[in-house]
Protein backbone atom coordinates (compact mmCIF):
# COMPACT_ATOMS: atom_id res chain seq x y z
CA UNK A 1 0.00 0.00 0.00
CA UNK A 2 2.75 2.54 0.99
CA UNK A 3 4.37 1.95 -2.28
CA UNK A 4 0.96 2.26 -4.53
CA UNK A 5 0.34 5.55 -2.46
CA UNK A 6 4.05 6.64 -3.68
CA UNK A 7 5.48 6.50 0.07
CA UNK A 8 8.73 4.43 -0.99
CA UNK A 9 10.57 5.61 1.94
CA UNK A 10 7.82 3.73 4.30
CA UNK A 11 7.77 0.76 1.79
CA UNK A 12 11.68 0.48 2.42
CA UNK A 13 11.45 0.96 5.92
CA UNK A 14 8.39 -2.04 6.49
CA UNK A 15 11.06 -4.48 3.72
CA UNK A 16 14.45 -3.74 5.99
CA UNK A 17 12.03 -4.82 9.60
CA UNK A 18 10.49 -7.19 7.74
CA UNK A 19 14.32 -8.82 7.03
CA UNK A 20 15.70 -8.11 10.86
CA UNK A 21 12.71 -9.64 12.22
CA UNK A 22 12.53 -12.76 9.81
CA UNK A 23 16.64 -13.29 10.02
CA UNK A 24 15.92 -12.85 14.21
CA UNK A 25 13.10 -15.52 14.15
CA UNK A 26 14.50 -18.03 11.64
CA UNK A 27 16.86 -21.19 13.01
CA UNK A 28 18.22 -19.27 16.40
CA UNK A 29 21.38 -21.83 16.62
CA UNK A 30 22.92 -21.78 13.25
CA UNK A 31 25.70 -20.63 11.71
CA UNK A 32 26.24 -17.72 9.65
CA UNK A 33 29.07 -15.71 7.60
CA UNK A 34 30.29 -12.35 9.17
CA UNK A 35 29.30 -11.00 6.18
CA UNK A 36 25.24 -12.40 6.46
CA UNK A 37 25.27 -10.65 9.70
CA UNK A 38 26.97 -7.45 8.50
CA UNK A 39 24.20 -7.16 5.89
CA UNK A 40 21.63 -7.47 9.41
CA UNK A 41 23.27 -4.76 11.08
CA UNK A 42 23.01 -2.33 8.10
CA UNK A 43 19.48 -2.87 7.54
CA UNK A 44 19.06 -2.62 11.27
CA UNK A 45 20.99 0.78 11.07
CA UNK A 46 18.82 2.06 8.46
CA UNK A 47 15.70 1.32 10.75
CA UNK A 48 17.50 3.10 13.26
CA UNK A 49 18.37 6.07 11.62
CA UNK A 50 15.16 6.91 10.45
CA UNK A 51 14.06 6.76 14.26
CA UNK A 52 17.52 9.26 15.10
CA UNK A 53 17.95 11.04 11.66
CA UNK A 54 21.27 12.31 11.76
CA UNK A 55 22.11 11.64 15.53
CA UNK A 56 23.21 7.94 14.56
CA UNK A 57 26.34 7.48 12.63
CA UNK A 58 27.41 4.31 11.79
CA UNK A 59 31.28 2.97 10.93
CA UNK A 60 32.48 0.06 9.72
CA UNK A 61 36.04 -1.72 9.93
CA UNK A 62 35.48 -4.99 8.40
CA UNK A 63 38.84 -6.67 7.36
CA UNK A 64 37.52 -8.55 4.12
CA UNK A 65 39.20 -11.39 4.69
CA UNK A 66 36.49 -12.19 7.77
CA UNK A 67 33.68 -12.25 5.73
CA UNK A 68 33.64 -15.32 5.18
CA UNK A 69 33.76 -16.31 8.64
CA UNK A 70 31.17 -18.48 10.48
CA UNK A 71 30.01 -17.41 13.65
CA UNK A 72 26.49 -17.97 15.51
CA UNK A 73 23.66 -16.03 14.42
CA UNK A 74 22.70 -12.64 16.18
CA UNK A 75 25.60 -12.35 17.77
CA UNK A 76 26.54 -8.90 16.74
CA UNK A 77 22.78 -6.85 16.21
CA UNK A 78 22.37 -6.99 20.42
CA UNK A 79 25.63 -5.51 20.81
CA UNK A 80 24.79 -2.55 18.19
CA UNK A 81 21.06 -2.48 19.46
CA UNK A 82 23.11 -2.13 23.09
CA UNK A 83 25.55 0.59 21.82
CA UNK A 84 22.30 2.65 20.40
CA UNK A 85 20.22 2.22 23.44
CA UNK A 86 22.86 3.34 25.94
CA UNK A 87 24.25 5.98 23.86
CA UNK A 88 21.27 7.87 23.15
CA UNK A 89 21.13 9.68 26.54
CA UNK A 90 24.68 10.92 26.50
CA UNK A 91 25.62 14.66 26.21
CA UNK A 92 26.75 14.29 22.94
CA UNK A 93 24.25 14.94 20.55
CA UNK A 94 25.12 12.48 17.88
CA UNK A 95 25.14 8.68 18.71
CA UNK A 96 28.44 7.16 17.04
CA UNK A 97 28.14 2.93 16.79
CA UNK A 98 31.49 1.70 14.83
CA UNK A 99 31.74 -2.03 14.21
CA UNK A 100 34.98 -3.25 13.94
CA UNK A 101 35.72 -6.58 12.93
CA UNK A 102 39.55 -8.09 12.65
CA UNK A 103 41.10 -11.59 12.08
CA UNK A 104 44.99 -12.22 13.45
CA UNK A 105 46.35 -15.29 14.27
CA UNK A 106 43.22 -17.41 13.61
CA UNK A 107 41.45 -15.17 16.19
CA UNK A 108 38.70 -13.46 15.22
CA UNK A 109 37.72 -10.24 16.57
CA UNK A 110 34.31 -8.21 17.05
CA UNK A 111 34.17 -5.03 18.62
CA UNK A 112 31.02 -2.80 18.78
CA UNK A 113 32.09 1.31 19.83
CA UNK A 114 30.14 3.66 21.76
CA UNK A 115 30.85 6.72 23.38
CA UNK A 116 28.32 5.95 25.93
CA UNK A 117 30.67 6.77 28.80
CA UNK A 118 28.60 5.88 32.24
CA UNK A 119 28.28 2.21 31.57
CA UNK A 120 29.53 -0.20 34.24
CA UNK A 121 31.65 -2.02 32.94
CA UNK A 122 32.71 -4.57 35.99
CA UNK A 123 28.49 -5.48 36.51
CA UNK A 124 28.45 -5.82 32.73
CA UNK A 125 30.63 -8.43 32.59
CA UNK A 126 29.32 -10.35 35.52
CA UNK A 127 25.94 -10.40 34.29
CA UNK A 128 27.28 -11.45 30.82
CA UNK A 129 29.09 -15.21 32.19
CA UNK A 130 26.18 -15.00 34.48
CA UNK A 131 27.89 -13.85 38.13
CA UNK A 132 25.33 -11.69 38.68
CA UNK A 133 21.52 -11.53 38.05
CA UNK A 134 20.08 -8.63 35.81
CA UNK A 135 18.08 -6.32 37.44
CA UNK A 136 16.03 -5.66 34.34
CA UNK A 137 14.85 -8.37 32.31
CA UNK A 138 17.30 -7.66 29.25
CA UNK A 139 18.54 -11.19 28.17
CA UNK A 140 21.01 -10.06 25.29
CA UNK A 141 24.32 -9.70 26.83
CA UNK A 142 23.82 -12.95 28.47
CA UNK A 143 22.77 -14.88 25.90
CA UNK A 144 25.11 -13.76 23.85
CA UNK A 145 28.25 -14.88 25.90
CA UNK A 146 26.23 -18.45 26.62
CA UNK A 147 25.83 -19.28 22.35
CA UNK A 148 29.56 -18.62 22.41
CA UNK A 149 30.46 -21.03 24.91
CA UNK A 150 27.96 -23.47 23.22
CA UNK A 151 29.45 -23.05 20.01
CA UNK A 152 33.24 -22.54 21.09
CA UNK A 153 33.77 -23.15 24.44
CA UNK A 154 36.51 -21.97 26.42
CA UNK A 155 37.75 -20.58 22.99
CA UNK A 156 35.98 -17.83 23.03
CA UNK A 157 35.03 -14.83 25.00
CA UNK A 158 33.17 -11.28 25.51
CA UNK A 159 33.56 -8.50 27.65
CA UNK A 160 32.76 -4.79 27.52
CA UNK A 161 35.99 -2.20 28.23
CA UNK A 162 36.83 0.90 28.14
CA UNK A 163 38.74 2.59 25.13
CA UNK A 164 41.80 5.24 25.68
CA UNK A 165 38.83 7.99 24.96
CA UNK A 166 36.63 6.40 27.78
CA UNK A 167 34.28 5.12 24.70
CA UNK A 168 32.38 1.34 25.97
CA UNK A 169 33.41 -1.15 23.86
CA UNK A 170 31.81 -4.79 23.10
CA UNK A 171 34.48 -7.14 22.64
Amino acid sequence: LAMLNGQEHIADLIGNMTKVVRYNLSDPLALVAVEEEVRIIRQYEHIQKNCYRDRLCFSYDIAPETLDVMIPKLVIQPLVENAIFHSRNTEEKTIRILLKITAEDHVLCIRVVDHGREADIGRINQYACGQRESATKSLGVRNIYERLQIVYGGKAGMCYQKDAAGNTEAV
